[in-house]
């Protein structure tokens, strides 16, 4: 299986999971020419922005995943969401799905409130 495609798998088992604890998923893949975010969902007043890596191994180090750079750009591409598709009165959080496997039993460790917007 290719790397996109994998990917794609991850982002949809992460979808699941957060449809299953009761998040509704607004957008996949919501992209702009300045960053990308993988999943945007929201219950009730929270809304999430949700980066998902994939590995094929148990060894995750968060820190090296999401770069501060990848963060800001993260962030950026949740701002103009937030100006463009709310009106403002959402509590926001930036959380990452780690999906760690090869077939059709992935695993997740899900990190809430990840990182910031300081």
């Amino acid at each position: 299986m290719d790397r996109q495609n994998s990917g794609y798998q991850a982002e949809a088992f992460v979808a699941r999971h957060l449809e299953h604890v009761g998040f509704t998923v607004l957008e996949r893949n919501y992209k702009k020419s300045y960053g990308e975010i993988d999943l945007i969902a929201h219950k009730g007043s929270l809304l999430i922005f949700v980066e998902v890596k994939m590995r094929t191994d148990a060894y995750f180090d968060p820190a090296e995943l999401i770069t501060p750079s990848k963060q800001r750009k993260i962030i950026t591409v949740a701002q103009e969401y937030i100006d463009r598709k709310t009106n403002g009165n959402m509590d926001c959080r930036f959380d990452v799905a780690l999906v760690e496997g090869k077939n059709s039993e992935p695993q997740i460790t899900y990190l809430t409130d990840a990182f910031g917007a300081q």
